[in-house]
């Protein structure tokens, strides 16, 4: 984690952050957001409590939090809904939330509705994050890795196809990050014709060059 000069930030806007992690002051929605833009300008984020204060990349940050499971959400209302919302969705990650889905895409989902959206939002405020906050960007080096194959957003595969990657062990971009790895698997699974395994493999190439990752 890439660790920054507290001196770089600007003295009221540091005394504004202190003053919230050491003494646990309540601040405006306005104050939080006002202090968020502020060290993202800087391309940092804060981390700690009490007097343990690290400013950290905020694109760093942000890679972390996105790869992350939305099991691990804390949902605090209207649980079992917004979670078989999300399975129904197929949406795997906090990434697929932040930079893949917008407020009108959750809500078209089956019995997904504005209370469910809302306890939805709710977790995600918890991790400083919301659903489209940087909708269609390019994510991280540990996000990419964790996206699910049915979030991915870009060359759709036949619907067929992810579940036969699935039923073999190929449920995210890392599992397939490995060319030559995944080449070899994929011919041994007798249910693909030769030009459907050619189809994935120009497919998972073109992915891989959309998130700027080498497939080797």
């Amino acid at each position: 984690m890439n660790k920054n000069n507290v001196a770089d930030l600007n003295e009221v806007l540091l005394e504004k952050i202190l003053g919230v992690l050491t003494t646990g002051k309540v601040i405006s929605v306005g104050e939080k957001v006002s202090i968020g833009l502020s060290l993202r300008g800087r391309g940092l984020w804060a981390e700690g409590s009490g007097l343990q204060l690290t400013f950290v990349d905020h694109a760093e940050w942000l890679d972390n939090i996105c790869s992350i499971s939305v099991n691990a959400l804390e949902v605090r209302s209207h649980k079992s809904r917004v979670f078989n919302g999300l399975r129904n969705a197929n949406i795997l990650i906090i990434g697929d939330l932040v930079r893949r889905r917008t407020e009108s895409g959750m809500l078209r989902y089956r019995n997904f509705g504005l209370k469910s959206y809302e306890a939805l939002q709710t977790a995600l405020h918890l991790k400083d994050v919301s659903v489209g906050m940087c909708f269609n960007t390019v994510p991280g080096p540990q996000e990419t890795k964790a996206i699910g194959l049915w979030g991915i957003g870009i060359a759709p595969i036949d619907s067929r196809l992810v579940e036969l990657l699935e039923s073999n062990g190929f449920v995210t971009l890392g599992s397939v990050m490995l060319r030559e790895k995944f080449e070899k698997e994929i011919e041994k699974i007798s249910m693909f014709t030769k030009d459907e395994r050619r189809f994935l493999i120009r497919q998972f190439a073109e992915m891989f060059k959309f998130y700027n990752i080498s497939w080797v």
